[in-house]
């Protein structure tokens, strides 16, 4: 069985957020496969893993770093 090779991920630019406890991710949205959003560091709750552009909720102070894969 030979598969097409999956889009190259890329979770978009650095943010930064002021007092605010919620942000939009900005992934890429694949074309081939599908991705998925990990917390890496910090403190966050990704609301829709499987969503390029998820939201994410209760983000910590400091620095929060999330993975698109």
């Amino acid at each position: 069985t030979r598969n097409q090779t999956p889009t190259v991920s890329n979770a978009g630019s650095n943010q930064t957020q002021c007092e605010t406890a919620t942000a939009t991710l900005a992934g890429n949205a694949p074309t081939v496969g599908t991705g998925t959003w990990t917390l890496v560091s910090g403190t966050g709750t990704i609301t829709t893993p499987s969503s390029n552009t998820s939201g994410v909720t209760a983000l910590g102070y400091g620095a929060n770093v999330f993975r698109w894969t």
